[in-house]
């Protein structure tokens, strides 16, 4: 009767222990607002989450912006603007939400993989209870997830990983082990449905299909042998029943490829970041994930690529030495140990795409690539707790429960520092503070916090990063402008038209440079000089009417009346109601 009891007690009090540990550890969140890095564009200045309308619903499903295409992502930020408005809180309380989901459908899931890794005997439901909720908290919990959940932007992560865990749920309802047939085709056909809405979320879904067959093989061993094998009698059923998982993901993976290459600044040029060096990262990628995972120290909102990489220097020899000793690890134990293969497996197919092979973005490696890529982990470390909470009574059961309490504990350790990390994300400087005391030359921290100071109109204390930022990297265009700006906002017109005048060339925005070059020379009595800079910024349809407008007034001081009329006519041309259009002409009629 007392057995009973504790697992019943067991069973029932793990699920709702887990959805309260994800909501202590990021509930902070719930008070942070939006951070100076995708935020601002994706919540803050985007018009097209505003609504359902006919435009903005075509917006959705067809935008490559910022080099995603996520259709159904998009859609919950919209109803998000529709329940919470631009109110940060609200778009952090979905995330966490979602992710309380997660943790739960990861206990689902683990439940069902560790049953079928004892295959012919079931574990005490204690044990598997515990085992469990040990992989979704490992899961949950662990301050690598910090990034997905706490960074708003990421909607994406929370949304498809629950899609594509219910679809992973689904396809073990479908099938049977041991057993080519399907069991169910309507659980069949809800995994495929589950996967087609999980890639509308975020595309890392296109790595399914290749997962399922590794679950095929263990642990529900309805694939063995030799490969060649699986192609002959009803082996060849599991083979093609993968087929409208195999074109969803290449599907997807196609639609990626355009979104990333359409995308200005999306796929990295192989002369910029070599063959060699993306080679070099993928291997520090491989070995970075499950590292962290055992030893979560100096986790950063960024790491940047090397400016310098040699992909000779050791931590790079170690990882690939890592790598490499583990995947041999995993195919000469396989029959062994297919447990440790089918996880290390599970975990090279998912983290593939995000290895940097096709380079997109500053980042070497990110916190949030290990989302689901080391979700075999939580589940393989589960299953190990599972067995030794259900070995045999030898009449020594404190040993096992000090090991289950000594887990459990390690777990509460990531939790409280999952907790930690969350507060590094609620705030831009906060979070570029934590970039630059873990990675002091980082030149899009700089760039970003110094950013951050503008926007607040502290032009003294954006400067020295805005300069740091510029001498670690003299191509990054940004934040010359922005070095510029707080020094004209100073009156530093010299100093100013250098930075401008240096970043010119790289600039991501010419024709605000040169208006911005131009204000200079205006300030400093430059007037000759700064009309034919003005005339150039005037071809930039968006500075026609200001630049007119500049051109009129530099006119106007070189006494000039009836050309500055000219000039200031037009603009009213394209802006018959603009103000300082107006104000100028009537000061250089009275002149003429």
């Amino acid at each position: 009767m007392v057995g009973r009891a504790a697992t019943t007690w067991a069973e029932w009090l793990l699920p709702p222990l887990i959805a309260l540990a994800v909501l202590v550890v990021f509930g902070p969140a719930l008070r942070f607002g939006f951070v100076g890095w995708d935020d601002d564009k994706v919540f803050e200045t985007n018009e097209a989450i505003r609504g359902f309308d006919p435009r903005r619903w075509h917006w959705m499903w067809t935008t490559f912006f910022m080099g995603h295409w996520h259709p159904l992502t998009w859609i919950s930020i919209a109803l998000d603007y529709r329940l919470w408005g631009l109110d940060a809180r609200g778009y952090h309380l979905t995330n966490v939400v979602v992710h309380v989901v997660n943790a739960l459908l990861v206990y689902l899931l683990a439940r069902r993989l560790i049953v079928l890794g004892f295959d012919e005997r079931r574990p005490g439901p204690t044990a598997l209870a515990l085992g469990a909720g040990a992989a979704a908290l490992l899961f949950a919990v662990h301050p690598l997830r910090v990034e997905s959940v706490v960074w708003a932007t990421e909607r994406r992560d929370v949304l498809s990983g629950a899609l594509l865990m219910a679809a992973v749920l689904a396809y073990l309802r479908a099938v049977q082990p041991r057993q080519a047939a399907l069991r169910s085709p309507v659980w069949y056909l809800a995994a495929v449905g589950l996967l087609a809405a999980s890639l509308l979320a975020k595309a890392w879904g296109m790595t399914l299909p290749v997962v399922l067959l590794i679950l095929d093989i263990y642990p529900l061993r309805r694939l063995g042998g030799r490969s060649i094998e699986w192609f002959r009698g009803g082996r060849a059923r599991v083979l093609i029943e993968k087929t409208p998982f195999v074109l969803l993901a290449v599907a997807a993976a196609l639609i990626a490829w355009r979104a990333q290459s359409e995308t200005p600044f999306g796929t990295m040029p192989l002369q910029r970041h070599g063959l060699t060096a993306r080679t070099a990262q993928a291997f520090y990628g491989v070995a970075f994930y499950p590292l962290r995972t055992l030893v979560p120290k100096d986790l950063s909102p960024l790491y940047e690529i090397p400016r310098d990489l040699n992909p000779f220097a050791r931590e790079y020899v170690l990882a690939a030495m890592v790598a490499a000793g583990l995947t041999a690890a995993a195919v000469g134990l396989r029959r062994r140990l297919p447990a440790f293969s089918a996880t290390w497996a599970t975990y090279l197919v998912i983290v593939a795409p995000v290895l940097g092979v096709a380079q997109s973005g500053p980042q070497f490696v990110a916190d949030r690539y290990s989302y689901l890529s080391c979700l075999s982990f939580a589940v393989v470390a589960g299953g190990g707790l599972c067995a030794l909470l259900d070995r045999p009574s030898s009449g020594r059961r404190a040993p096992r429960t000090l090991a289950g309490a000594g887990v459990y504990s390690v777990l509460l350790v990531f939790a409280v520092l999952a907790h930690r990390q969350t507060y590094f994300w609620q705030d831009s400087p906060t979070l570029w503070a934590r970039v630059l005391s873990l990675s002091p030359e980082s030149v899009m921290a700089n760039s970003n916090l110094g950013t951050h100071y503008i926007e607040r109109q502290d032009w003294r204390r954006a400067e020295p990063y805005l300069r740091r930022a510029t001498e670690l990297d003299p191509t990054w265009g940004a934040a010359w402008h922005n070095l510029g700006y707080s020094l004209y906002r100073q009156k530093r017109y010299e100093e100013a038209l250098a930075a401008y005048r240096a970043g010119q060339s790289v600039s991501p925005i010419p024709g605000d440079t040169l208006m911005a070059i131009g204000n200079c020379l205006y300030e400093l009595g430059r007037l000759e000089e700064a009309l034919p800079v003005f005339r150039e910024a005037a071809a930039f349809p968006e500075l026609t009417v200001k630049a007119h407008c500049n051109i009129g007034l530099c006119l106007r001081g070189l006494g000039r009346f009836e050309e500055a009329l000219d000039a200031y006519d037009a603009a009213l041309r394209h802006a018959p109601e603009y103000s300082a259009a107006l104000a100028g002409r009537a000061l250089a009629q009275q002149r003429r």
